[in-house]
C-alpha cells in the first residue's frame, strides 16, 4: 500500500495524488499512478479520470458504463462519490490515509460467447469468459471483443452488440443480472446490422394512395411498432399524411396479429429479414367492430350480373362504394326445407369472416338482411383455383404454382393461429379463389367452426367434399387443423399435377372403381391417395405425402410448410432449367 501526500499547487483548484491500484494484475494496468487533478471534481469524475489514463486503460468501458463497479478507498472507508475531492482534502491531509482504486466484490457468472463472423475476423468460434452480474452489457461486449483469441479492431467495435439469440438483440445499457442469465448461457456476438429488419411492407389500400402494392423497407429491431409505422408512412413511396398515420396499423401477415404500437419490434421474435407485414388503415386506429355494424342498405349496392351458383346460394356482381364486389345470395326463404341449415351455415360465414383480417382470406365488407340474406365481400375476377387449373389459357410454370400454394399456407396458418382455432373444414380448390392479379383468397366459410368446447359436437360431424376430405372423419373422428392440411395436400398435388402435365386431373379421377363420394372416403382410410406424377421432384413428392400422411399428429402444420415451400422455391430460383426440365419432359403416372 501506498500513502498519498496531496500537495496543493499554487493553484489552489489543482492536487497531485499518487494512487495504487490494487487489482493491476487482473485488470492489466499500472499498479500505481500520479495524477493532477482539479479538485472541484467528484470522486466519481475523479475516478473517472483515473480510468482513462494512458497507463491504466482498465477496460475504458467498464469505468464508461459501470463506475459503480470502482471506489477510492480510505483504508476501510469508502470516499463518497458524489462529494468533491476537496471537500475530503483536509481530512486526507490530517488522516495521512492511503487512497487505493478498488473493485468491489461482485458475483460472477461464466457466459459461453458465440462469435458470429469468426472466419471473417479470423478469430475463435467460441469463447468462454467470466462476467460480473451487474456488468452492463456493453461493457460485456466490449470485454469479449478485446480479448486475445477475438480481438475486434477498435474501430469496428460499435459495429457489433450481443444477442440473446440468433435475433434477439440486448440493450446494452441493461445489466446480464436483468436477463436471468445462468452459468453457460450462450450469448451470440455479430454485427449490428443482424439487429435491423429488411421488411416487405403489403399496402392493403395502395389503389387510394397512389402506391405500390409492396415495398421493402429496413427497420431497426429497437423501433417501436409506432416508429416504425411513422418510417413507412413517410416513405417517398408511401407518402401518407402524418395527421393519417394514426388511422393505421400494421399486422404479421402470416398469423394476421395487430402488432402492438408501444412494443418494440424486437418483441416480435417470430418477425425475420424478407418477412411481409400488412399495413391496413383501421378506422381511427381500431379493427372493424363486431358483424352487426357491417349492416349494408341494399341501396348501396348496383347489382351488374350474375356470376355464379352452388346448393344454398348464388354469386352476383355488383359495386359497392366504387369497387367491384362479388354478392352471395341465400337462395332458400323462410319456411324451405334447408333454410334454418343454411342461415345457421351464413351467420358462421359472417363471423368468421367479419374477424378475418388477412389478405390471404376473401375480404369482408358487410351484410344486406333485405330483402334476401346476402354478403358482400371482395370479387375475384378469374374465379376459383379450380376452373383457373381447368383453363387451358393460363400457364402453370413452377413459380406461379410455389405462388398458389404459399398463399393457401398463409390463409391457413393465419386460421389455425387464431384463438380460439378456426377449422375451415371444407378446403378445397373450389373453395380458393384468385384475383386479377392472381392472388389467392381463401373463401367459403359456411362450415367452418371455431375450435371451442361448445362446438365440439360439430367437429366431429361429417362435411366437407370427399376428394378433399381427411379419411378420419369417416370415423367421426374431430376435425383438426390436420384436416385442413391432408385438404391442403391434396390441392398441393392438384398444383403439382397441373404443372407438371400441363393439364387439370380431378384427384382420384385414375381409379375408376371408385365412383361414389363414400367409396373415395373409404379408398382413403385404406391408403389410397391420388397418383403423384412420377417425374415430381422428390421433396417436393415428400411434401405432399406428409399432409396426407393416413395420421393427423404426423402432418406437418401451415407454418412448416411455408418453410419447405420457401426452401423448394429458392431451389427453383437457383436451378430453373432442373425444375422446368421435368415439366418439359412431362411423366407418366405410376
Amino acid at each position: 500500500m501506498t500513502n498519498i501526500q496531496p500537495k496543493i499547487k499554487n493553484d489552489k483548484d489543482l492536487v497531485d495524488i499518487k494512487i495504487l491500484i490494487e487489482d493491476f494484475e487482473e485488470l492489466k494496468s499500472a499498479r500505481e499512478v500520479r495524477i493532477r487533478i482539479n479538485s472541484n471534481l467528484s470522486i466519481a469524475e475523479t475516478i473517472q479520470k483515473i480510468a482513462t489514463k494512458g497507463n491504466v486503460q482498465i477496460i475504458a468501458s467498464n469505468y464508461e458504463y459501470g463506475i459503480a463497479n470502482f471506489d477510492l478507498v480510505q483504508t476501510d472507508h469508502i470516499l463518497p462519490k458524489d462529494k468533491k475531492l476537496k471537500e475530503l482534502i483536509p481530512t486526507l491531509l490530517d488522516l495521512s490515509q492511503v487512497i487505493l482504486l478498488k473493485q468491489k466484490k461482485r458475483e460472477q457468472i461464466t457466459l459461453t460467447f458465440e462469435i458470429s463472423d469468426f472466419q471473417q475476423l479470423n478469430c475463435a468460434r467460441t469463447v468462454n469468459a467470466y462476467c460480473y452480474k451487474d456488468q452492463s452489457v456493453q461493457e460485456t461486449m466490449h470485454k469479449i471483443a478485446r480479448k486475445g483469441n477475438v480481438f475486434i479492431p477498435v474501430q469496428e467495435e460499435p459495429d457489433y452488440a450481443l444477442f440473446l439469440s440468433k435475433d434477439v438483440l440486448m440493450d446494452g445499457s441493461k445489466t446480464l443480472e436483468s436477463y436471468n442469465l445462468q452459468n453457460k448461457d450462450l450469448l451470440i456476438l455479430k454485427k449490428k446490422q443482424d439487429a435491423e429488419l429488411n421488411i416487405y411492407i403489403l399496402i392493403e389500400e395502395y389503389k387510394v394512395l397512389g402506391t405500390p402494392r409492396k415495398i421493402s423497407c429496413l427497420l431497426k429491431k429497437e423501433l417501436t411498432v409506432a416508429d416504425a409505422l411513422k418510417k413507412i408512412a413517410s416513405l417517398g413511396k408511401v407518402g401518407i399524411p402524418s395527421k393519417d398515420v394514426p388511422n393505421y396499423d400494421l399486422f404479421i401477415l402470416n398469423d394476421g396479429i395487430k402488432m402492438d404500437k408501444n412494443k418494440q419490434l424486437m418483441s416480435y421474435v417470430e418477425l425475420k429479414s424478407k418477412d411481409t407485414i400488412v399495413l391496413r388503415k383501421t378506422e381511427e386506429g381500431k379493427e372493424p367492430e363486431a358483424p352487426a355494424h357491417f349492416l349494408i342498405d341494399i341501396k348501396e349496392i348496383e347489382v351488374t350480373e350474375k356470376i355464379g351458383q352452388g346448393s344454398s346460394a348464388k354469386v352476383l356482381k355488383g359495386v359497392y362504394r366504387g369497387r367491384d364486389v362479388a354478392l352471395k345470395q341465400l337462395k332458400e326463404a323462410p319456411g324451405d326445407e334447408r333454410y334454418q341449415v343454411a342461415v345457421k351455415e351464413f351467420q358462421s360465414e359472417v363471423e368468421i369472416l367479419s374477424k378475418s383480417f388477412c389478405p390471404y382470406i376473401v375480404k369482408f365488407y358487410g351484410v344486406i338482411e333485405k330483402p334476401k340474406l346476402c354478403v358482400v365481400m371482395e370479387l375475384c375476377n378469374k374465379g376459383s383455383l379450380y376452373h383457373v387449373m381447368n383453363s387451358v389459357v393460363y400457364d402453370f410454370g413452377w413459380d406461379r404454382t410455389f405462388k398458389m400454394a404459399t398463399e393457401m399456407c398463409l390463409g391457413l396458418n393465419f386460421l389455425h393461429s387464431q384463438d380460439p382455432q378456426i377449422v375451415h373444414r371444407d378446403l378445397k380448390s373450389l373453395n380458393l379463389l384468385v384475383t386479377e392479379s392472381f392472388d389467392l383468397k381463401i373463401c367459403d366459410f359456411g362450415l367452418s367452426r371455431f375450435k371451442t368446447a361448445v362446438n365440439f359436437e360439430t367437429l366431429r360431424k361429417l362435411r366437407g367434399t370427399a376428394v378433399w376430405s381427411a379419411p378420419e372423419i369417416l370415423s367421426e373422428a374431430e376435425f383438426s387443423d390436420k384436416s385442413d392440411i391432408y385438404s391442403a395436400g391434396v390441392i398441393l398435388w392438384e398444383l403439382i399435377f397441373r404443372c407438371i402435365k400441363g393439364k387439370y386431373q380431378r384427384p382420384f379421377a385414375e381409379y375408376k372403381e371408385l365412383m361414389f363420394d363414400y367409396q373415395i372416403l373409404v379408398g382413403a382410410g385404406r391408403g389410397i391417395r391420388p397418383t403423384i406424377p412420377q417425374n415430381t421432384p422428390e421433396p417436393v413428392a415428400n411434401l405432399i405425402k406428409s399432409c396426407w400422411n393416413p395420421n393427423p399428429v404426423d402432418r406437418p402444420n401451415a407454418r412448416q410448410i411455408l418453410d419447405i415451400l420457401g426452401n423448394l422455391q429458392k431451389d427453383y430460383e437457383k436451378n430453373p432449367r432442373t425444375w422446368d426440365r421435368v415439366k418439359e419432359e412431362g411423366a407418366h403416372p405410376v
